[in-house]
């Protein structure tokens, strides 16, 4: 057994070196497993048959429903409006910028269910407004990053569905337990930002005013806010 698990391994190192995507490394390095193994044959047939049994869970529909609402929420801009809404909360504070980031993600979590389209989308948009405030580009990339792993534990997550359908689990007892196990990480990226924040050469004579998020939130018509804030 542990020569196939080292001959699996082995050749699917190999495949994706030579260019071969993932998804295909993954079945063929599998076929050459069946293949090896001795003394009581596998049909090659049982490949397509176990890859149609495991993606005809109905359930799995809603990790491409996850995905399509986070695309949804780039496309329509409710990503920027998600970023102007968290800067008229932590905008007063020093470093508020690395606060942004993980109350996005949080928002954003609820959503996606993805880490990888969590940092995609809130990245893109903020990374640059960090680096003009005097933000390293590591540490920038750095708390999107950190602030996007939040999108796995907090539910809605396409790796606990995933998982739930595998291990014959309860879907909502794993949302349940992640809800609470979510503050962790959460308080910790928090706290990371705040003392980061104290040794990092940010431009403390910019102001930028962040009232332009209420108004894009008013009703037409409405009376300004006189809410406003600006980023230390």
């Amino acid at each position: 057994m542990s020569n196939i698990l080292i001959l699996l391994f082995i050749s699917f190192i190999l495949l994706v070196l030579i260019g071969v995507d993932v998804g295909w490394s993954m079945i063929l390095s599998g076929w050459f497993g069946i293949e090896a193994k001795t003394g009581q044959p596998v049909d090659t047939m049982m490949i397509p048959q176990s890859m149609m049994a495991y993606v005809s869970f109905p359930a799995l529909v809603q990790v491409t429903l996850f995905i399509l609402a986070g695309d949804l929420m780039n496309r329509g801009g409710l990503t920027q409006r998600l970023i102007d809404w968290a800067l008229t909360l932590v905008g007063h504070l020093r470093g508020s910028l690395g606060h942004v980031s993980v109350l996005t993600n949080l928002v954003m979590a609820g959503v996606s269910g993805s880490a990888v389209a969590d940092a995609v989308a809130i990245g893109k948009p903020l990374i640059p407004s960090m680096k003009r405030e005097g933000y390293g580009e590591g540490y920038a990339g750095a708390v999107v990053a950190a602030g996007a792993l939040l999108g796995p534990i907090i539910p809605p997550s396409i790796p606990m569905v995933v998982y739930a359908q595998l291990a014959n689990e309860s879907v909502a007892k794993l949302f349940l337990a992640a809800l609470f196990s979510s503050a962790s990480p959460l308080a910790m990226n928090l706290l990371f930002s705040t003392s980061a924040a104290t040794f990092l050469p940010i431009r403390r004579k910019t102001r930028i005013r962040v009232s332009f998020a209420v108004a894009r939130s008013r009703p037409i018509g409405a009376e300004p806010s006189p809410v406003s804030s600006c980023v230390r």
